[in-house]
């Protein structure tokens, strides 16, 4: 009896070890593609942390990749998010002066994809303008340039509650920049 429980131990681990280690499959060809991405920027990262390659050798080759995101989105919007998420791996490692370079990459690259997005699209062009806001705020310390971007966003959607929720984030964590500054009264 004990012999067949070991056995079926056994059989369970070694069942749970080949589906870990197992390449994965994938049903739908774009899960590939967000999946070699993901693992792209983690060794973009990775060579950046180690000293392999410095924070310009590293987003160089960012902006070298066709799609950093995998999601195929506009050029410069994908190398935003590809650099947030590059410089957000290496500050929780501690290498926030090398983080420092892709964020800011992220927020030129930003700058440039709302600028051509005009006022056609707005729904794209306020989730653009959110996003530069919790980058200057929350990853650059830029709290009034922060405030400008969210503000700028939820005048293209005012009833937006994701907008909302995301103005009320920033206000909380930099609410002493973020109060409005008061005309002073004749009295």
């Amino acid at each position: 009896m004990r012999t067949r429980y070991i056995t079926a131990f056994l059989g369970a681990l070694l069942g749970l070890f080949t589906a870990v280690h197992a390449e994965p499959k994938f049903s739908d060809p774009a899960d590939k593609i967000i999946t070699d991405a993901l693992a792209f920027r983690t060794a973009v990262a990775e060579s950046v942390q180690s000293g392999v390659s410095t924070p310009r050798q590293a987003l160089d080759q960012l902006k070298a990749n066709v799609s950093p995101t995998g999601f195929k989105l506009d050029r410069d919007t994908e190398l935003a998010f590809g650099a947030i998420d590059v410089g957000r791996r290496l500050a929780v490692a501690g290498k926030n002066a090398e983080a420092e370079v892709f964020f800011l990459a992220a927020e030129d690259a930003l700058g440039r994809a709302i600028d051509k997005l005009g006022n056609s699209t707005v729904r794209e062009k306020a989730m653009l303008l959110q996003q530069r806001a919790m980058l200057r705020g929350k990853l650059l310390n830029r709290p009034a340039e922060s405030k400008s971007d969210i503000d700028a966003a939820q005048q293209l959607l005012p009833d937006d509650e994701y907008l909302k929720r995301k103005h009320d984030t920033l206000t909380k964590d930099k609410a002493e920049q973020f109060k409005e500054k008061k005309a002073p009264t004749k009295g």
